[in-house]
Formats: C-alpha cells, structure tokens, sequence
C-alpha cells in the first residue's frame, strides 16, 4: 500500500505531503546547497525577506545556476537574496500559488499550463484559517508527487471504470436475457391479446344476441301485459255475467220449487177428490148390492128396476176405475214434481259450486292482475335504469277483490238486480251488470249482515 492509496478524484492539494522549509532572504547560499544536499527529496526552499513576501528557489534551478562558470564563487558565501535578485532580472522564476483546496486534478492542468521551462517547478500551497483572517501558512509541494497522485487518481479511475465496465457487461448480459424475457412475454402477451380480442368479439355477438332477446322478451313482457290487461277486462264481465246466469238459474229454480209446491198441494187436492169418488163409489156399490139383494126377494114388478140396477153397478165401476186412473196419473205427476224439485235443488247446487269456482277464479285473476302489475313496475324501472332518467311511477287501479269470507252464494244472488259485491280501498261496492258502481244500500246491508 502506498502513500497515495488513500487518494480519491476529489482529493485536494492539503492532502499530499509536503515541505515546510523556509529561510530568510539573508541566509548564505553554502545553507542552502547543504540543504539540498542532506534531503534528496527537498524540490525546493522557500525564501522569505524583511517583509514578509516569500520567494521560491527550485533545486533544478540552483543547481543550474551554481553550475555556471563562476557560480559557486559567486553564490555559495552570498545571501540567497543576491540569488534571488540575479534571478528576477533574468525572469527564470516563474512561481505557481495554489490554495490547499484546490483539486490535484485541476492542479496538474494549472502546473502543466506553465511555460516549458517551469511547468516541473515546485507549487506553493497556501493554508489559510477562516478563525485567523489575513494569516496564511506556505508549503512547498513537489510537482513529481503530485504528478504521482495524479497517476494513482488515474490509476483508481481506471479500475474504477474498468469494474464499471465489467458490471456494465453483466448488466448488459442481464438486459439482454430480460429483453429475451420480454420479448418471450411480449409474444405471450401479443397471443393473450388475440384470445383476449376474439374473446370480445364473441362477447360482442353474445351482447347483441342478448340484446335481441332482451327485445323479444319486452315485447313478449308487453304482449303478455295486454293479454293480462284484457283477460282483466273480459273476465271481470264474465264474471259480472257469470253471477248474473247463476242468479237466472237460482231464481228458475226457486220458481220451479215454488210451481212444484203449488202443484203438490193440487195432486193432494186431487188425492181427496178421488179418495171422495172412490168413497162414494163403494157407497154406491155398497146400495147396489143392497139394492139387489131386495130386488131378487121382490116380485116380478120390479124387474125394470134390476136393469136400472145392474146399471148403477157398471156406472160404480166405471167411476171406480176412473178413481184408480186418476189417483195413478196424481202418483206419476208426482213422482215427477219431485224429479223436478230434485233437478231443481241439484241446480241450486250446481250454482253455488259455479259460485265458488268463479270466486277462485276471481282471486286467480286478482293474482293474474299483480302479476301483470309487477311487471309494468319493472319494465317503468328497467326503463328508468336504462335512459338513467327518474320518473314517477303510476299506481295502477286496484282491481276488485272476491267476495268476503262471510258471504254466501245464495246472499250474492239475492243482491238487486245481479250485482256484484267487492271491496275497493278497504270499502264495499257493488258493481251493476252493466259497469256501474254503487255503494250498497240498507237492503243490501241487512242481507250483507246476515250472512256474517
């Protein structure tokens, strides 16, 4: 390790050795040869004279001047300052004053700047102490060590670069396999992009497909509204006309019930009648007999009235078989007064049956109707999320409801006229065969009330 090992391109001129001797102007020039004799390395000496200016005498040039003719007579038992001053006149002093700041670098191009004949010269270095204005400390540095430094600076700069060039090319190998990398990536990534694009495209057709379909489906959905909206329509006048057929057959069977009673009291008054007849026959027959049983204990003179007898008899069968006639024809009318009477309260069933199915039917398009409802809710807020505009939605008319629980078919058949009943917002109504709405009247309330 040398003395320059430590040296770094911003290294400065304080940090190379140097040489603090320094003599008076006054001082013999046999010193100063001495000097240089006992320190090889001394480059030079520095001179300073009554006032403190210091001067600068270089070993090449006093040993120049002390080898000239007459030289060493001349300078060696004279003051240096005869030296100095033969100097001056000749102009072969030339000295460089450098701060201990200055960079050896920037020192070098200053020395090398030099005329030929003292670009080797020594340089002053000055020290100066920002505590201590105005005093400064001169030393004396040998331009062959810092030519050195500079060689080790160069010397540390080379390596310096050539371990940068080195890393450099590791770098240089690593960026060529991570540009292989990425090129390798890049032709992945290019590939993923074409997947990535066709994937779009079939989204692309599934999107417009979709749309299609959502096309056809709000328009089935509005299809399937108007249908809604018209089997509302038209089932409520089947069921308006449904209550008004089923009151027709009610009130037809009531009459028939009525006619078959009216015309059972008839048959037993025509039961009497030939109980009566027959009663009177037997009473005849019973004379008859009486009447012949004289007659055959009689003489000839009542001969004629045995023929008038024997008429009776036939005339009392006669009316006696008339009896049994009409007493059959009473039993078959009847046994058909009560077929019809039977018909008639199988009717009166059948109707309350159709009643109740036609309620069903009614809650089922009660449902059917909030269905469709439902529905135009949300088309109105598909809508609203598609054009992104805010509307107000409007409530669709309540439709009516089945009828309540505690009413019964034959309390709905005796409403005036075949109204239908219904509760609307919460209140009865009634709703007349031909589409009018009326509140219920006191009648309709008392029959209302005695059905619950």
């Amino acid at each position: 390790m040398t003395q320059f090992d430590h040296l770094t391109a911003d290294s400065t001129l304080g940090d190379l050795p140097l040489h603090d001797l320094c003599v008076s102007h006054k001082t013999p020039g046999r010193v100063i040869a001495e000097h240089f004799e006992q320190d090889s390395a001394l480059p030079g000496i520095l001179i300073e004279d009554d006032t403190g200016n210091i001067s600068l005498i270089s070993r090449r040039r006093f040993h120049e001047r002390m080898s000239s003719p007459y030289g060493l007579e001349i300078f060696l038992n004279r003051p240096i300052a005869t030296f100095l001053e033969m100097s001056q006149r000749e102009r072969v002093i030339e000295v460089l004053v450098l701060p201990n700041t200055e960079k050896i670098d920037m020192s070098v191009r200053l020395g090398l700047g030099r005329s030929p004949d003292h670009c080797y010269d020594p340089i002053i270095v000055v020290f100066e102490d920002d505590n201590l204005p105005g005093f400064q400390v001169r030393s004396l540095l040998d331009f062959h060590t810092m030519l050195l430094a500079q060689s080790q600076i160069m010397s540390h700069a080379n390596q310096e670069i050539h371990r940068q060039k080195l890393e450099t090319q590791r770098y240089l190998i690593k960026l060529n396999q991570q540009q292989q990398e990425v090129k390798k990536y890049a032709n992945l990534l290019e590939n993923q992009q074409g997947v990535i694009r066709e994937r779009n495209r079939i989204l692309e057709s599934q999107q417009e497909e979709l749309i299609y379909k959502s096309e056809e489906i709000a328009n089935l959905n509005q299809q399937f509204i108007e249908i809604g909206q018209l089997l509302s329509e038209e089932g409520q006048k089947a069921f308006q006309a449904t209550f008004a057929g089923v009151n027709d057959i009610c009130r037809n069977a009531e009459q028939i019930m009525t006619a078959g009673t009216s015309l059972r009291d008839e048959l037993n008054t025509i039961g009497d009648i030939s109980n009566s007849i027959a009663k009177v026959s037997r009473q005849v027959h019973h004379l008859s007999v009486k009447a012949s049983i004289v007659i055959s204990r009689s003489n000839d003179a009542l001969s004629g009235f045995s023929s008038i007898n024997e008429e009776i008899g036939n005339l009392v069968s006669q009316t006696f078989d008339a009896g049994k006639q009409i007493e059959q024809v009473a039993t078959r009318f009847g046994q058909r007064i009560e077929e019809f009477t039977t018909s008639a309260q199988e009717g009166m069933t059948v109707a309350r049956s159709l009643i109740s199915q036609t309620e069903q039917a009614q809650i089922a398009l009660n449902q059917l109707e909030q269905i469709v409802r439902n529905q135009v809710t949300a088309l109105k807020e598909q809508a609203a999320s598609g054009s992104k505009e805010d509307f107000k939605k409007e409530s669709l008319p309540q439709s009516p409801t089945a009828p309540p629980a505690g009413l019964t078919a034959e309390t709905v058949l005796q409403l005036v006229d075949s109204d239908l009943f219904y509760m609307e917002e919460g209140k009865p109504t009634i709703v007349k065969t031909d589409g009018r709405k009326r509140s219920p009247s006191n009648t309709d309330v008392s029959l209302l009330e005695g059905a619950g």
